[in-house]
């Protein structure tokens, strides 16, 4: 994503219907916000950080996503964004994991027999697993 797609990510997500509250809520200037729209600045880092806790994005998503904006060579912007992705994936994994997405409740649990030949617990097993290989192998 770029600069002015996370802009609107956050109008989106915040429900606000106009960039000068866009503007307020990040603390910066109306005009330092119609810089970023028309493209003749990115965000800084620290803007990027505040983008990242606005919407609850994993710590480095939005900088690496910066960092390939502000690239150069299409070849480092490709394998930025693909980091950024990954980065993504796995920030997602962990959310469902830990949110008990793929887990059973007791009863579930109770129905099964054991939890370890429960499909759900397989199912969250592989998707770990998954993630962790598309790191290393990547």
């Amino acid at each position: 994503m770029n600069t002015i797609e996370y802009l609107d990510l956050i109008k989106s997500t915040k429900s606000i219907t106009s960039d000068y509250k866009l503007s307020k809520l990040l603390g910066i200037s109306r005009s330092r916000l119609s810089h970023y729209r028309n493209g003749r600045n990115t965000m800084d880092e620290l803007l990027a950080l505040k983008v990242e806790k606005i919407l609850n994005l994993k710590p480095g998503t939005v900088l690496i996503d910066l960092q390939a904006e502000r690239s150069k060579c299409p070849e480092a912007r490709a394998i930025l964004h693909e980091l950024a992705q990954k980065l993504a994936a796995t920030a997602l994994t962990l959310v469902l994991v830990f949110s008990g997405v793929f887990l059973p409740n007791i009863a579930e649990a109770g129905q099964f027999g054991r939890f370890d030949n429960n499909i759900h617990y397989a199912y969250l097993c592989i998707c770990v697993l998954i993630n962790a290989f598309s790191y290393k192998y990547h």
